[in-house]
């Protein structure tokens, strides 16, 4: 892999061959709703967005982006593409009900939901927990619908489809090395709710780029339509497939719990919790990793106060749903991630003794397996510290003082 030095030589070329592309009419790297709608529309051969309420968020978001994230040419490429990957899962979402409108009649039943701060084992438990038999989770391939529904696809179609989205990770670990060594991306890796929320244009994990204003609105929307989309989603992955339980994922939950719950009432969730200080360390690392995705630059200061501001406002509201958790739902189960990590099997077998699921035949070698390969496909991982951001541990330990009653 290149290092910085040469990385950044290179994204100077790739500014370059952008700005000459730009004069020849080429829209790629546009951050403009319009540009985006007509690329989606262009892409898919499909016009049909479905409910128009999509658009307030997603004019929000596009201002957001050109006002906050001070990003070159290469970066609003990323940006667009990002966006108009959900565009285009939604067209394809819209066009594959009106085809086949049993999808509608897909279970999505009673899911396992993991969600915790960033950085707290969410990841190695979605592998350990989606290797138990009868259990599937989102893998990275999947977020991105090929122009027919996986169950449509023959082997070689799906093989295909997996190489271009491949491909697309290549650009990503191309823009920001010190991603690989922060968080897995692979086209088969298991895969974070991000990019299924977005469809309805209410990302967490973009407002990291968006800046306050498309935050507070997603805060004052709470997220409503985004987990309608979620479980279209998930229908149009599972239509005509195996019947399965969804092991689904994101941190990014914690800000939108409730939304979560009125879509799956009867969502199995996990909480996972570290100490603070590490968890909030590691993830302004991440965020530093992702914020050169869109910038060659970045105030590491800025990205730990964002980090510490937005996990505190997503850890106070998820805990406050937590204090009126619904009767109707299961009661959640709170892990912690010394524990994980140290016994991940014996883990997985407390979670399905909590939700009172059966023990399948061979899940000892299926989860072990699991973990073993995702031992091999992970990077050295990046150590961060919180004075490399600005953070006082003290500081970090007081905004989260409710986390170390779950901590061993």
């Amino acid at each position: 892999m290149a290092g910085a030095r040469d990385t950044q030589w290179l994204r100077s070329l790739w500014n370059a061959g952008i700005a000459s592309a730009r004069m020849l009419g080429w829209s790629g790297a546009e951050l403009d709703v319009d540009v985006l709608l007509a690329r989606a529309a262009r892409a898919t051969g499909l016009s049909d967005f479905g409910d128009p309420g999509f658009r307030e968020p997603l004019a929000l978001l596009v201002d957001g982006l050109a006002a906050s994230a001070h990003a070159d040419a290469s970066g609003r490429q990323f940006l667009a593409g990002f966006i108009g990957c959900a565009l285009e899962n939604r067209l394809r979402i819209v066009a594959a009900e009106h085809a086949h409108p049993d999808i509608a009649g897909v279970p999505v039943a009673a899911p396992f939901v993991i969600v915790g701060l960033p950085r707290t084992g969410t990841t190695l438990l979605q592998t350990a927990l989606a290797a138990v038999p009868g259990l599937r989770t989102l893998l990275n391939w999947e977020t991105r619908l090929p122009a027919q529904l996986p169950a449509l696809l023959t082997p070689r179609e799906i093989a295909q489809h997996r190489a271009r989205v491949a491909r697309e990770i290549r650009f990503v670990n191309w823009l920001s090395p010190a991603l690989a060594g922060s968080h897995e991306v692979g086209a088969d890796a298991a895969e974070e709710c991000n990019g299924l929320l977005l469809i309805a244009m209410q990302s967490q994990l973009l407002a990291l780029f968006a800046g306050a204003r498309y935050e507070d609105s997603l805060y004052a929307s709470a997220f409503r339509g985004a987990y309608e989309w979620h479980r279209r989603y998930l229908q149009a992955l599972a239509y005509r497939q195996p019947e399965c339980t969804w092991v689904l994922k994101a941190p990014a939950h914690m800000a939108s719990l409730a939304g979560l719950l009125r879509a799956y009432p009867d969502a199995r969730v996990v909480f996972t919790h570290r100490d603070p200080v590490a968890s909030v360390a590691s993830t302004a690392g991440l965020n530093a990793a992702m914020w050169r995705l869109v910038s060659p630059h970045g105030d590491r200061r800025a990205i730990g106060a964002q980090a510490v501001a937005t996990l505190v406002r997503m850890h106070a509201t998820a805990h406050a749903v937590r204090a009126r958790w619904p009767e109707s739902a299961p009661p959640f189960l709170d892990l912690d991630y010394a524990t994980l990590a140290r016994e991940p099997l014996a883990t997985v077998r407390r979670i399905l003794a909590h939700f009172g699921v059966a023990e399948p035949p061979g899940v000892p070698d299926a989860v072990l397996r699991q973990l073993r390969a995702l031992q091999r496909r992970r990077a050295a991982p990046a150590r961060y510290t919180c004075a490399e951001f600005g953070l006082d541990e003290d500081d970090v330990r007081a905004a989260f003082a409710g986390e170390y009653a779950f901590i061993g």
